[in-house]
């Protein structure tokens, strides 16, 4: 009796090129989503900030005011605020409804490169490259704490519900899990062999992700070493996670991997044929990366002024 050999079907998510956008005279350095609005919002080294359609990728308007090039932006999901933070020093509150500036932050002393909202309390938390940490109160527009710990830029911040309410990094290679009542960590990781360049956490609060130019790492938000993933070379990376738990990774102009919190083994490589993916006729190098929620694509911005989109399919590989 002769067996049949039975082929297996291998599905697998891939990302298709879907559109570019050029709005900006300079390199794309921060992506922001409101999925509320339904818009995007793009902030450019050309000092400006641009909103989008998130549906359509229509353009919407344009917000000037930052002198020098705009590092961070994030689009807040509970008012119709935008914060933008870059070279000048200064994070700008806009008023997205009116287009206006209504709020200035000023009191770093070096450029800002990261900022987040907490999800409960009215603040606003920044980090610069003068090596601090600022906590600033919306309602009173000014700032309320200065969190000092680290030794050299700080690269990334995190806000959380409960304890540790901020996580941050640092080139100095130390995540800090910081006591906002006590004004200091309660806990110093020194976690990588070279500079953390960016933070990002799941969607559950669980979890969050420590990204330096050599590897990234899984850590409880407590603290805690879970494991660790991808073995790369490169300073120009960047890392984003979506709802569902996927991981994207972008290294050298081109999406490079695909991977979920659940499973260790890669879901996709984006390696042949490279017009696919790198479908820009200038192959420029992704300087910032958002995963849309709501349609599962990505959104990247370039060195070259580009907003590339990539949409989300399952197809067959066999």
């Amino acid at each position: 009796m002769v067996k049949k050999n039975k082929i297996k079907k291998i599905i697998s998510r891939i990302f298709f090129p879907k559109r570019i956008i050029i709005g900006h005279e300079g390199k794309i350095n921060a992506l922001s989503i409101n999925y509320r609005k339904k818009i995007f919002g793009s902030g450019s080294s050309d000092s400006t900030f641009k909103i989008w359609d998130l549906n359509t990728f229509s353009y919407i308007s344009e917000y000037k005011g930052h002198i020098g090039s705009i590092e961070t932006l994030l689009l807040s999901e509970k008012h119709d605020l935008a914060f933008s933070g870059g070279e000048d020093m200064i994070i700008k509150c806009w008023d997205t409804e009116y287009n206006k500036i209504i709020a200035n932050y000023s009191g770093h002393f070096s450029g800002i490169t990261a900022l987040s909202m907490h999800p409960i309390l009215n603040i606003l938390v920044s980090s610069s490259k003068d090596c601090t940490t600022r906590i600033w109160d919306l309602r009173m527009r000014k700032e309320i704490k200065s969190l000092v710990g680290h030794k050299d830029t700080v690269t990334s911040v995190l806000t959380n519900t409960e304890s540790p309410h901020i996580i941050t990094s640092s080139l100095d290679r130390t995540l800090c899990l910081w006591d906002i009542v006590m004004n200091k960590p309660f806990c110093k990781i020194l976690s990588h062999k070279n500079g953390i360049l960016d933070l990002v956490k799941d969607f559950s609060d669980t979890y969050f992700l420590s990204l330096s130019k050599d590897i990234i790492k899984i850590w409880r938000k407590d603290g805690t070493f879970v494991k660790k993933y991808f073995n790369h070379n490169s300073s120009n990376i960047n890392l984003c996670i979506g709802k569902d738990s996927k991981i994207i990774v972008s290294e050298k102009g081109n999406i490079l991997n695909h991977r979920t919190l659940k499973k260790k083994k890669n879901c996709q490589y984006f390696t042949k044929p490279p017009e696919i993916f790198n479908f820009s006729k200038k192959n420029s190098e992704i300087s910032s990366l958002v995963i849309d929620d709501v349609s599962g694509g990505v959104l990247c911005g370039k060195e070259n002024r580009e907003i590339c989109i990539f949409s989300e399919k399952w197809v067959s590989l066999s």
